[in-house]
C-alpha cells in the first residue's frame, strides 16, 4: 500500500504531523481551519474506497486528505469554499445505487451559499420555460 503525504507532514514529519492534528491545544486557528475544510460522509456502500472518493470530491476542489471509516468519510479540501460547493455540485450523487448524504463538518451557513444559488437558479429556470429556452434554443 502507497503511504500517502500532505504538505503538513512533509513539511514537519510523520510523527509531527499527527501530534499537530491530535493535539487540540497545538495552532488551535489551524485545527478550526481544517475542521472548516472538512466534508463529513455517511450513507454509502461498502465497495466504497478512499480513491473513488478522492476522484469523485476532487471535481469540488483540491483534495488534501480522505479519511475513511465504515460509516462516514472525511474529505479534507485545500479550500473551505470547496465544501459549500461540493454540497452544491454532489446533492443527490449516488454511488453503488447509495445516496450520499453530505454535510460541513462544522455548521456553517456560509458553506451552503452554493446550494442556495443553484437553488434560486433552478427556480427561476422552472418557473420561466421563456427564460430558460433563450439559454437552449439555436
Amino acid at each position: 500500500m502507497k503511504a500517502t503525504t500532505n504538505r503538513c507532514s512533509k513539511q514537519y514529519g510523520v510523527r509531527e504531523h499527527e501530534r499537530r492534528h491530535l493535539d487540540p491545544a497545538i495552532n488551535t486557528e489551524s485545527n478550526m481551519s481544517l475542521e472548516e475544510r472538512t466534508l463529513v460522509v455517511r450513507a454509502f456502500d461498502s465497495r466504497v474506497h478512499k480513491d473513488l472518493l478522492r476522484e469523485l470530491f476532487v471535481q469540488a476542489g483540491p483534495v488534501v486528505n480522505v479519511v475513511l471509516r465504515t460509516d462516514f468519510a472525511y474529505i479534507e479540501f485545500e479550500h473551505k469554499a470547496s465544501v459549500g460547493y461540493a454540497l452544491a455540485l454532489l446533492d443527490g450523487v449516488c454511488l453503488y445505487g447509495r445516496q450520499l448524504f453530505l454535510e460541513p463538518r462544522v455548521r456553517d451557513d456560509s458553506a451552503y451559499h452554493f446550494v442556495d444559488a443553484i437553488s434560486q437558479f433552478n427556480h427561476v429556470m422552472n418557473s420561466n420555460p421563456d427564460f430558460f429556452r433563450q439559454f437552449t434554443a439555436p
